[in-house]
Protein backbone atom coordinates (compact mmCIF):
# COMPACT_ATOMS: atom_id res chain seq x y z
CA UNK A 1 0.00 0.00 0.00
CA UNK A 2 1.28 3.51 -0.78
CA UNK A 3 2.62 5.22 2.11
CA UNK A 4 0.48 8.53 0.57
CA UNK A 5 -2.03 6.47 1.84
CA UNK A 6 -1.03 5.48 4.70
CA UNK A 7 -0.19 9.36 5.64
CA UNK A 8 -3.35 10.42 4.85
CA UNK A 9 -5.14 11.03 8.51
CA UNK A 10 -8.70 11.04 6.69
CA UNK A 11 -8.34 8.33 4.58
CA UNK A 12 -6.57 5.96 7.09
CA UNK A 13 -9.20 7.46 9.66
CA UNK A 14 -12.21 6.85 7.26
CA UNK A 15 -10.54 2.95 6.68
CA UNK A 16 -10.24 2.51 10.24
CA UNK A 17 -14.27 3.90 10.78
CA UNK A 18 -15.35 1.42 7.96
CA UNK A 19 -13.20 -1.58 9.21
CA UNK A 20 -15.01 -1.04 13.22
CA UNK A 21 -18.37 -0.78 11.06
CA UNK A 22 -17.95 -3.96 9.41
CA UNK A 23 -16.23 -5.79 12.70
CA UNK A 24 -19.44 -4.88 14.67
CA UNK A 25 -21.73 -6.36 11.87
CA UNK A 26 -19.65 -9.20 11.87
CA UNK A 27 -20.29 -9.86 15.63
CA UNK A 28 -23.78 -8.81 15.58
CA UNK A 29 -24.17 -11.15 13.01
CA UNK A 30 -22.40 -14.26 15.15
CA UNK A 31 -24.62 -13.47 18.04
CA UNK A 32 -27.87 -13.81 16.04
CA UNK A 33 -26.84 -17.11 14.49
CA UNK A 34 -25.87 -18.05 17.90
CA UNK A 35 -28.94 -16.29 20.44
CA UNK A 36 -31.50 -18.24 17.80
CA UNK A 37 -30.60 -21.86 19.59
CA UNK A 38 -31.11 -20.37 23.29
CA UNK A 39 -34.65 -22.08 23.29
CA UNK A 40 -34.13 -24.32 20.01
CA UNK A 41 -33.36 -27.61 22.13
CA UNK A 42 -33.61 -29.64 25.40
CA UNK A 43 -30.19 -30.43 27.07
CA UNK A 44 -28.00 -33.04 26.29
CA UNK A 45 -27.67 -35.68 28.63
CA UNK A 46 -24.19 -33.86 29.32
CA UNK A 47 -25.61 -30.75 29.78
CA UNK A 48 -28.58 -31.88 31.81
CA UNK A 49 -25.73 -33.21 34.23
CA UNK A 50 -23.75 -30.18 34.50
CA UNK A 51 -26.89 -27.54 34.55
CA UNK A 52 -27.60 -30.00 38.02
CA UNK A 53 -24.25 -29.02 38.93
CA UNK A 54 -25.25 -25.24 38.61
CA UNK A 55 -28.65 -25.75 40.32
CA UNK A 56 -27.29 -27.13 43.23
CA UNK A 57 -24.76 -24.07 43.73
CA UNK A 58 -27.33 -21.90 43.02
CA UNK A 59 -29.74 -22.78 46.28
CA UNK A 60 -26.77 -23.65 48.01
CA UNK A 61 -27.45 -27.16 48.31
CA UNK A 62 -24.58 -28.51 47.42
CA UNK A 63 -21.95 -25.46 46.68
CA UNK A 64 -18.81 -27.17 46.45
CA UNK A 65 -20.26 -30.57 44.74
CA UNK A 66 -19.47 -32.70 47.46
CA UNK A 67 -22.23 -35.34 46.36
CA UNK A 68 -21.55 -35.04 42.52
CA UNK A 69 -19.17 -36.96 40.26
CA UNK A 70 -17.15 -34.56 38.45
CA UNK A 71 -14.39 -34.48 35.88
CA UNK A 72 -14.06 -30.71 35.12
CA UNK A 73 -12.66 -28.04 36.35
CA UNK A 74 -15.64 -25.93 38.00
CA UNK A 75 -15.86 -22.31 36.53
CA UNK A 76 -18.34 -23.10 34.57
CA UNK A 77 -20.61 -24.74 37.19
CA UNK A 78 -20.56 -21.25 38.66
CA UNK A 79 -21.00 -19.18 35.68
CA UNK A 80 -23.94 -21.26 35.36
CA UNK A 81 -25.02 -20.60 38.70
CA UNK A 82 -24.55 -17.24 38.83
CA UNK A 83 -26.84 -16.70 35.34
CA UNK A 84 -29.79 -18.60 37.07
CA UNK A 85 -29.51 -16.36 40.24
CA UNK A 86 -29.09 -13.46 38.05
CA UNK A 87 -32.61 -14.11 36.53
CA UNK A 88 -33.94 -14.54 39.96
CA UNK A 89 -35.53 -17.24 42.00
CA UNK A 90 -38.11 -18.40 39.27
CA UNK A 91 -35.24 -19.30 36.83
CA UNK A 92 -34.57 -22.36 39.36
CA UNK A 93 -38.01 -23.51 39.19
CA UNK A 94 -39.18 -23.05 35.76
CA UNK A 95 -37.18 -25.68 32.78
CA UNK A 96 -37.31 -23.08 30.07
CA UNK A 97 -35.94 -19.90 32.26
CA UNK A 98 -33.45 -22.25 33.69
CA UNK A 99 -32.24 -23.53 30.37
CA UNK A 100 -31.78 -20.10 28.90
CA UNK A 101 -30.07 -18.22 32.06
CA UNK A 102 -27.53 -21.70 31.65
CA UNK A 103 -26.81 -21.13 27.81
CA UNK A 104 -25.75 -17.05 28.57
CA UNK A 105 -22.20 -17.68 29.61
CA UNK A 106 -21.57 -19.73 26.45
CA UNK A 107 -23.59 -17.59 23.86
CA UNK A 108 -21.62 -14.22 25.49
CA UNK A 109 -18.36 -16.41 25.29
CA UNK A 110 -18.90 -17.32 21.44
CA UNK A 111 -19.86 -13.67 20.94
CA UNK A 112 -17.03 -12.72 21.87
CA UNK A 113 -14.61 -14.95 20.87
CA UNK A 114 -15.48 -13.52 17.34
CA UNK A 115 -13.70 -10.21 18.20
CA UNK A 116 -11.14 -11.63 20.33
CA UNK A 117 -10.23 -13.65 16.96
CA UNK A 118 -10.25 -11.28 14.74
CA UNK A 119 -8.05 -8.95 16.82
CA UNK A 120 -5.44 -12.54 17.11
CA UNK A 121 -5.33 -12.41 13.58
CA UNK A 122 -4.71 -8.51 12.72
CA UNK A 123 -2.22 -8.74 15.67
CA UNK A 124 -0.41 -11.63 13.74
CA UNK A 125 -0.63 -10.67 10.04
CA UNK A 126 -3.30 -7.88 8.79
CA UNK A 127 -6.15 -5.40 9.19
CA UNK A 128 -7.41 -7.56 5.98
CA UNK A 129 -6.82 -11.02 8.19
CA UNK A 130 -8.87 -9.06 11.29
CA UNK A 131 -11.36 -9.13 9.40
CA UNK A 132 -11.87 -12.20 7.35
CA UNK A 133 -10.91 -14.29 11.22
CA UNK A 134 -13.89 -12.61 12.38
CA UNK A 135 -16.28 -13.64 9.67
CA UNK A 136 -15.45 -16.72 9.27
CA UNK A 137 -15.74 -17.78 12.68
CA UNK A 138 -19.32 -15.62 13.24
CA UNK A 139 -20.26 -17.96 10.30
CA UNK A 140 -18.65 -21.55 11.65
CA UNK A 141 -21.39 -24.14 11.73
CA UNK A 142 -19.31 -25.76 14.80
CA UNK A 143 -18.94 -22.64 16.74
CA UNK A 144 -22.30 -21.60 16.22
CA UNK A 145 -23.78 -24.97 17.23
CA UNK A 146 -21.50 -24.68 20.58
CA UNK A 147 -22.79 -20.96 20.96
CA UNK A 148 -25.74 -21.90 23.13
CA UNK A 149 -24.71 -25.04 24.54
CA UNK A 150 -24.13 -26.17 28.54
CA UNK A 151 -20.58 -27.69 27.59
CA UNK A 152 -17.79 -25.37 28.52
CA UNK A 153 -16.09 -25.72 25.32
CA UNK A 154 -16.96 -21.91 24.09
CA UNK A 155 -16.08 -20.69 27.61
CA UNK A 156 -12.74 -22.87 26.78
CA UNK A 157 -12.13 -20.84 23.79
CA UNK A 158 -12.85 -17.51 24.72
CA UNK A 159 -10.56 -17.17 27.64
CA UNK A 160 -7.57 -19.13 25.29
CA UNK A 161 -8.09 -16.22 22.91
CA UNK A 162 -7.85 -13.67 25.47
CA UNK A 163 -4.62 -15.56 26.61
CA UNK A 164 -3.14 -15.44 22.98
CA UNK A 165 -4.51 -11.51 21.98
CA UNK A 166 -3.08 -10.09 25.63
CA UNK A 167 0.50 -12.08 25.23
CA UNK A 168 0.43 -11.01 21.88
CA UNK A 169 0.18 -7.31 22.57
CA UNK A 170 2.66 -7.81 25.61
CA UNK A 171 0.75 -7.68 28.39
CA UNK A 172 2.21 -11.02 30.10
CA UNK A 173 1.02 -11.41 33.13
CA UNK A 174 -2.85 -10.53 31.94
CA UNK A 175 -2.43 -13.19 29.70
CA UNK A 176 -1.63 -15.36 32.35
CA UNK A 177 -4.89 -14.51 34.32
CA UNK A 178 -7.32 -15.38 30.73
CA UNK A 179 -5.48 -18.96 30.67
CA UNK A 180 -5.98 -19.46 34.41
CA UNK A 181 -9.36 -18.89 33.62
CA UNK A 182 -9.11 -21.48 30.69
CA UNK A 183 -8.01 -23.98 32.64
CA UNK A 184 -10.67 -22.95 35.59
CA UNK A 185 -13.09 -24.20 32.87
CA UNK A 186 -11.61 -27.13 31.35
CA UNK A 187 -8.13 -28.97 32.18
CA UNK A 188 -7.56 -29.05 28.85
CA UNK A 189 -6.31 -25.67 28.58
CA UNK A 190 -2.70 -27.07 29.19
CA UNK A 191 -2.74 -28.65 25.99
CA UNK A 192 -2.16 -25.01 24.26
CA UNK A 193 0.19 -23.57 26.82
CA UNK A 194 3.00 -24.28 24.69
CA UNK A 195 1.39 -22.74 22.16
CA UNK A 196 0.47 -19.28 23.76
CA UNK A 197 4.00 -18.93 25.16
CA UNK A 198 5.94 -19.66 21.72
CA UNK A 199 3.99 -16.92 19.99
CA UNK A 200 4.05 -14.54 22.76
CA UNK A 201 8.02 -15.04 22.44
CA UNK A 202 8.18 -14.94 18.84
CA UNK A 203 6.63 -11.52 18.66
CA UNK A 204 8.33 -10.39 21.60
CA UNK A 205 11.73 -10.97 19.69
CA UNK A 206 10.74 -9.13 16.83
CA UNK A 207 9.30 -5.86 19.08
CA UNK A 208 11.80 -3.37 19.59
CA UNK A 209 12.95 -2.36 22.99
CA UNK A 210 14.76 -4.90 25.65
CA UNK A 211 13.14 -7.91 26.13
CA UNK A 212 13.19 -9.55 29.56
CA UNK A 213 11.59 -12.91 28.56
CA UNK A 214 12.36 -14.48 32.18
CA UNK A 215 10.56 -11.72 34.32
CA UNK A 216 7.43 -11.51 31.66
CA UNK A 217 7.16 -15.96 31.69
CA UNK A 218 7.33 -15.68 35.76
CA UNK A 219 4.11 -12.90 34.99
CA UNK A 220 2.47 -15.10 33.25
CA UNK A 221 2.70 -18.28 35.80
CA UNK A 222 2.21 -16.80 38.82
CA UNK A 223 -1.25 -16.28 37.83
CA UNK A 224 -1.93 -19.71 36.51
CA UNK A 225 0.20 -21.11 39.83
CA UNK A 226 -2.59 -19.38 42.14
CA UNK A 227 -5.58 -20.60 40.12
CA UNK A 228 -4.59 -24.34 40.34
CA UNK A 229 -3.87 -23.76 44.06
CA UNK A 230 -7.29 -22.67 43.85
CA UNK A 231 -8.83 -25.28 41.74
CA UNK A 232 -6.93 -28.72 43.80
CA UNK A 233 -8.30 -26.00 47.23
CA UNK A 234 -11.66 -26.52 45.66
CA UNK A 235 -11.50 -30.44 45.24
CA UNK A 236 -9.65 -30.65 48.78
CA UNK A 237 -12.71 -28.97 50.44
CA UNK A 238 -15.62 -31.18 48.45
CA UNK A 239 -14.07 -34.03 49.95
CA UNK A 240 -15.53 -35.78 47.19
CA UNK A 241 -14.80 -39.83 46.90
CA UNK A 242 -12.60 -38.71 44.08
CA UNK A 243 -10.83 -36.13 42.59
CA UNK A 244 -12.12 -34.03 39.95
CA UNK A 245 -8.83 -34.63 38.19
CA UNK A 246 -8.67 -38.39 39.26
CA UNK A 247 -12.36 -38.75 37.34
CA UNK A 248 -11.43 -36.73 33.97
CA UNK A 249 -8.08 -38.94 33.97
CA UNK A 250 -10.45 -42.35 34.37
CA UNK A 251 -12.83 -40.75 31.67
CA UNK A 252 -10.82 -39.13 29.10
CA UNK A 253 -7.31 -41.43 29.14
CA UNK A 254 -7.12 -44.10 26.68
CA UNK A 255 -4.37 -45.90 27.58
CA UNK A 256 -3.28 -47.25 24.19
CA UNK A 257 -3.02 -46.55 20.58
CA UNK A 258 -5.64 -46.71 18.03
CA UNK A 259 -5.67 -49.99 16.65
CA UNK A 260 -4.99 -50.42 12.47
CA UNK A 261 -8.62 -51.30 11.94
CA UNK A 262 -9.38 -47.87 13.43
CA UNK A 263 -6.95 -45.82 11.26
CA UNK A 264 -9.78 -45.11 8.54
CA UNK A 265 -12.95 -44.38 10.38
CA UNK A 266 -11.39 -42.12 12.97
CA UNK A 267 -9.29 -40.12 10.33
CA UNK A 268 -13.21 -40.00 8.35
CA UNK A 269 -15.02 -39.11 11.20
CA UNK A 270 -12.20 -36.31 12.43
CA UNK A 271 -12.32 -34.88 9.24
CA UNK A 272 -15.45 -34.47 9.19
CA UNK A 273 -15.90 -32.59 11.96
CA UNK A 274 -12.67 -30.50 10.38
CA UNK A 275 -14.90 -29.79 7.65
CA UNK A 276 -17.70 -28.17 9.71
CA UNK A 277 -15.42 -25.21 11.03
CA UNK A 278 -16.08 -23.84 7.76
CA UNK A 279 -18.90 -25.84 6.78
CA UNK A 280 -18.31 -25.02 2.74
CA UNK A 281 -15.92 -27.45 0.57
CA UNK A 282 -14.23 -24.61 -1.67
CA UNK A 283 -13.19 -22.95 1.33
CA UNK A 284 -11.85 -26.06 3.03
CA UNK A 285 -10.15 -27.08 0.04
CA UNK A 286 -8.50 -23.58 0.48
CA UNK A 287 -7.43 -24.48 3.80
CA UNK A 288 -6.14 -27.74 2.30
CA UNK A 289 -3.93 -26.26 -0.65
CA UNK A 290 -2.84 -23.21 1.85
CA UNK A 291 -1.22 -26.06 4.48
CA UNK A 292 0.27 -27.62 1.61
CA UNK A 293 1.78 -24.53 0.37
CA UNK A 294 3.07 -22.98 3.28
CA UNK A 295 5.78 -25.49 4.50
CA UNK A 296 7.24 -25.58 0.95
CA UNK A 297 7.18 -22.06 0.70
CA UNK A 298 8.68 -21.50 4.14
CA UNK A 299 11.59 -23.99 3.20
CA UNK A 300 12.47 -21.76 0.29
CA UNK A 301 13.06 -18.61 2.57
CA UNK A 302 15.86 -17.97 4.61
CA UNK A 303 15.51 -16.30 6.93
CA UNK A 304 12.07 -16.86 7.29
CA UNK A 305 9.31 -14.03 7.59
CA UNK A 306 7.88 -13.56 10.84
CA UNK A 307 4.57 -13.96 9.72
CA UNK A 308 5.67 -17.46 7.75
CA UNK A 309 7.47 -18.48 11.27
CA UNK A 310 4.26 -17.75 12.89
CA UNK A 311 1.94 -19.32 10.63
CA UNK A 312 3.91 -22.47 10.35
CA UNK A 313 3.69 -22.56 14.49
CA UNK A 314 0.44 -22.23 14.45
CA UNK A 315 -0.02 -25.58 11.53
CA UNK A 316 2.41 -27.25 13.36
CA UNK A 317 0.01 -27.27 16.62
CA UNK A 318 -2.99 -27.84 14.37
CA UNK A 319 -1.74 -30.89 13.11
CA UNK A 320 -0.25 -32.11 16.82
CA UNK A 321 -3.44 -31.97 18.05
CA UNK A 322 -5.27 -33.57 15.33
CA UNK A 323 -2.36 -36.07 15.03
CA UNK A 324 -2.89 -36.92 18.75
CA UNK A 325 -6.64 -37.19 18.87
CA UNK A 326 -6.47 -39.37 16.04
CA UNK A 327 -3.53 -41.97 17.41
CA UNK A 328 -4.55 -42.14 20.66
CA UNK A 329 -7.60 -43.95 21.40
CA UNK A 330 -9.56 -40.45 22.44
CA UNK A 331 -13.45 -40.14 22.24
CA UNK A 332 -13.81 -37.90 19.23
CA UNK A 333 -16.39 -35.72 20.46
CA UNK A 334 -17.43 -32.99 18.43
CA UNK A 335 -16.58 -30.37 21.00
CA UNK A 336 -13.25 -31.32 21.16
CA UNK A 337 -12.58 -29.12 17.96
CA UNK A 338 -14.39 -26.19 19.41
CA UNK A 339 -10.95 -24.97 21.14
CA UNK A 340 -9.09 -25.17 18.15
CA UNK A 341 -11.39 -24.10 15.47
CA UNK A 342 -10.28 -20.03 15.68
CA UNK A 343 -6.52 -21.15 14.77
CA UNK A 344 -7.85 -23.06 12.15
CA UNK A 345 -9.78 -19.63 11.03
CA UNK A 346 -6.96 -17.52 11.70
CA UNK A 347 -4.84 -19.82 9.29
CA UNK A 348 -7.53 -20.05 6.53
CA UNK A 349 -7.66 -15.95 6.92
CA UNK A 350 -4.38 -15.03 5.34
CA UNK A 351 -5.07 -16.75 1.84
CA UNK A 352 -8.11 -14.95 1.79
CA UNK A 353 -6.57 -11.83 3.11
CA UNK A 354 -3.72 -12.05 0.31
CA UNK A 355 -6.91 -12.69 -2.51
CA UNK A 356 -8.60 -9.25 -1.40
CA UNK A 357 -4.85 -7.89 -2.30
CA UNK A 358 -4.61 -8.88 -5.60
CA UNK A 359 -8.59 -7.62 -5.79
CA UNK A 360 -7.45 -4.41 -4.90
CA UNK A 361 -5.25 -3.75 -7.88
CA UNK A 362 -3.38 -0.68 -7.94
CA UNK A 363 -5.54 1.94 -6.19
CA UNK A 364 -4.98 2.48 -2.51
CA UNK A 365 -8.72 3.61 -2.40
CA UNK A 366 -9.78 0.00 -4.11
CA UNK A 367 -8.14 -1.90 -0.19
CA UNK A 368 -11.70 -1.25 1.64
CA UNK A 369 -13.77 -2.23 -1.67
CA UNK A 370 -11.88 -5.48 -2.52
CA UNK A 371 -12.02 -6.61 1.23
CA UNK A 372 -15.78 -6.24 0.74
CA UNK A 373 -16.06 -7.70 -2.51
CA UNK A 374 -14.41 -10.61 -1.46
CA UNK A 375 -15.69 -10.86 2.28
CA UNK A 376 -19.16 -10.57 0.76
CA UNK A 377 -18.01 -13.64 -1.67
CA UNK A 378 -17.35 -15.51 1.50
CA UNK A 379 -20.77 -14.56 3.51
CA UNK A 380 -22.38 -16.38 0.52
CA UNK A 381 -20.57 -19.22 0.44
CA UNK A 382 -20.79 -19.76 3.73
CA UNK A 383 -24.42 -18.61 5.09
CA UNK A 384 -26.08 -21.52 3.94
CA UNK A 385 -24.00 -23.68 6.49
CA UNK A 386 -24.33 -21.33 8.68
CA UNK A 387 -28.21 -20.83 8.49
CA UNK A 388 -28.46 -24.68 8.83
CA UNK A 389 -26.56 -25.32 11.98
CA UNK A 390 -28.46 -21.98 13.56
CA UNK A 391 -31.71 -24.16 12.96
CA UNK A 392 -29.88 -27.31 14.13
CA UNK A 393 -29.47 -28.55 11.09
CA UNK A 394 -25.90 -30.10 12.20
CA UNK A 395 -25.86 -33.42 14.39
CA UNK A 396 -23.31 -30.93 16.22
CA UNK A 397 -23.11 -30.06 19.74
CA UNK A 398 -26.01 -30.01 22.09
CA UNK A 399 -29.85 -32.02 21.41
CA UNK A 400 -31.12 -31.99 18.10
CA UNK A 401 -34.54 -33.10 18.75
CA UNK A 402 -33.71 -36.37 20.45
CA UNK A 403 -35.43 -35.63 24.00
CA UNK A 404 -38.16 -33.00 22.45
CA UNK A 405 -40.79 -33.33 24.35
CA UNK A 406 -38.98 -33.83 28.26
CA UNK A 407 -39.95 -30.77 29.71
CA UNK A 408 -43.64 -32.29 28.96
CA UNK A 409 -42.97 -35.51 30.61
CA UNK A 410 -41.26 -33.47 33.95
CA UNK A 411 -44.13 -31.17 33.89
CA UNK A 412 -46.22 -34.13 34.59
CA UNK A 413 -44.15 -35.46 37.23
CA UNK A 414 -43.41 -32.17 39.04
CA UNK A 415 -47.44 -32.06 39.61
CA UNK A 416 -47.16 -36.16 40.98
CA UNK A 417 -48.57 -36.66 44.40
CA UNK A 418 -45.57 -36.14 47.05
CA UNK A 419 -43.97 -39.91 47.60
CA UNK A 420 -44.33 -40.88 44.07
CA UNK A 421 -41.53 -43.17 42.53
CA UNK A 422 -40.32 -42.64 38.77
CA UNK A 423 -38.38 -45.75 38.13
CA UNK A 424 -35.73 -45.02 36.07
CA UNK A 425 -33.33 -47.02 33.64
CA UNK A 426 -32.39 -45.09 30.93
CA UNK A 427 -32.52 -40.95 31.73
CA UNK A 428 -30.73 -40.59 34.85
CA UNK A 429 -28.74 -37.51 34.29
CA UNK A 430 -32.17 -35.48 32.11
CA UNK A 431 -33.76 -36.23 35.52
CA UNK A 432 -31.28 -34.90 37.86
CA UNK A 433 -31.72 -31.91 36.04
CA UNK A 434 -35.45 -32.01 34.60
CA UNK A 435 -37.07 -33.09 38.43
CA UNK A 436 -35.03 -31.14 39.91
CA UNK A 437 -37.50 -29.53 42.99
CA UNK A 438 -39.68 -32.69 41.75
CA UNK A 439 -41.74 -34.18 44.88
CA UNK A 440 -40.95 -37.63 43.12
CA UNK A 441 -38.54 -40.05 44.36
CA UNK A 442 -36.47 -41.36 41.47
CA UNK A 443 -35.21 -45.03 41.73
CA UNK A 444 -32.13 -46.43 39.31
CA UNK A 445 -33.30 -49.84 38.44
CA UNK A 446 -30.88 -52.28 37.18
CA UNK A 447 -32.91 -54.05 34.68
CA UNK A 448 -36.34 -55.97 34.74
CA UNK A 449 -35.97 -58.05 37.41
CA UNK A 450 -35.01 -55.43 39.49
CA UNK A 451 -37.57 -53.44 38.58
CA UNK A 452 -40.17 -56.61 39.44
CA UNK A 453 -38.82 -57.11 42.67
CA UNK A 454 -39.18 -53.68 43.55
CA UNK A 455 -42.90 -53.38 42.44
CA UNK A 456 -43.86 -56.68 44.80
CA UNK A 457 -42.64 -55.52 47.81
CA UNK A 458 -43.33 -51.58 47.45
CA UNK A 459 -45.62 -50.96 44.35
CA UNK A 460 -48.82 -50.50 46.43
CA UNK A 461 -46.82 -48.19 48.98
CA UNK A 462 -47.55 -45.06 46.76
CA UNK A 463 -48.09 -44.16 42.94
CA UNK A 464 -45.54 -45.68 40.33
CA UNK A 465 -43.96 -44.08 37.13
CA UNK A 466 -41.95 -45.10 34.18
CA UNK A 467 -41.18 -43.03 31.35
CA UNK A 468 -40.37 -44.97 28.11
CA UNK A 469 -37.67 -43.69 25.32
CA UNK A 470 -39.03 -44.38 21.82
CA UNK A 471 -35.52 -45.52 21.07
CA UNK A 472 -35.02 -47.88 24.06
CA UNK A 473 -37.33 -51.69 24.29
CA UNK A 474 -40.05 -51.85 25.76
CA UNK A 475 -40.85 -55.24 26.08
CA UNK A 476 -39.08 -56.84 28.81
CA UNK A 477 -39.62 -54.15 31.22
CA UNK A 478 -42.92 -54.62 30.24
CA UNK A 479 -43.10 -58.01 31.01
CA UNK A 480 -41.58 -57.67 34.27
CA UNK A 481 -43.99 -55.10 35.20
CA UNK A 482 -46.65 -57.18 34.45
CA UNK A 483 -45.40 -60.49 36.11
CA UNK A 484 -45.12 -58.33 39.25
CA UNK A 485 -48.65 -57.84 38.93
CA UNK A 486 -48.72 -54.51 37.44
CA UNK A 487 -50.00 -53.24 33.97
CA UNK A 488 -48.95 -49.97 32.14
CA UNK A 489 -51.15 -47.15 31.93
CA UNK A 490 -50.30 -44.64 29.21
CA UNK A 491 -50.37 -40.88 30.81
CA UNK A 492 -48.85 -38.84 28.16
CA UNK A 493 -47.17 -39.48 25.02
CA UNK A 494 -44.76 -36.78 23.51
CA UNK A 495 -43.57 -36.07 20.07
CA UNK A 496 -40.45 -34.74 18.49
CA UNK A 497 -40.53 -31.28 16.01
CA UNK A 498 -40.61 -34.46 13.14
CA UNK A 499 -43.45 -35.89 13.91
CA UNK A 500 -42.33 -39.03 15.73
CA UNK A 501 -42.78 -40.40 19.31
CA UNK A 502 -40.30 -39.16 21.80
CA UNK A 503 -41.57 -40.48 25.07
CA UNK A 504 -43.81 -42.07 26.47
CA UNK A 505 -45.32 -41.44 30.46
CA UNK A 506 -46.93 -44.79 31.90
CA UNK A 507 -48.17 -45.00 35.24
CA UNK A 508 -47.93 -48.47 36.99
CA UNK A 509 -51.05 -49.49 38.62
CA UNK A 510 -51.52 -52.73 40.58
CA UNK A 511 -53.59 -54.95 38.03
Amino acid sequence: MPSSYLNNPARSGRAQDNAAVAMFGIVLLGFALRAALLSANRFHPDESLYASFALKIADARDVWLSHEVVDKSPLAFYLGAAALNMLGAKARYNIFMSELALRLPALAASTVSIALAAACARKLHSAQAGLFAGLLLALSPLAISFGATLFMDALLSCALLASLLLVLRGHWAWSGCAFAAAYACKQSALVFAPLVLTLGVLVQLAAPGPNSRGKQLRNWITPLLVVLAAVYFWDYVRAAPIGFWAQGYADNMPGRFIRPAELLPRWQQLAGLGAAVTGAPALNALLLAYCIWLPLSSMRSNPQPLQTTISMVILGFIVAYLAGHWLLAFNLYDRYLVPLAPLIIILLAQPLAAAAGLLQGYGPARVMRAVAVAGTAVLLTLLPASLRASASGYALGGDHGAYDGIEKVAAALRSAPTGSVLYDQWLDWQWKFYLDHSPAYIGWVQGPQNLAADLRAFGASSPRYFVAPSWEPMAEMRSAITGAGFVCVPLLDTVRRDGSRSFTLYQLVAD
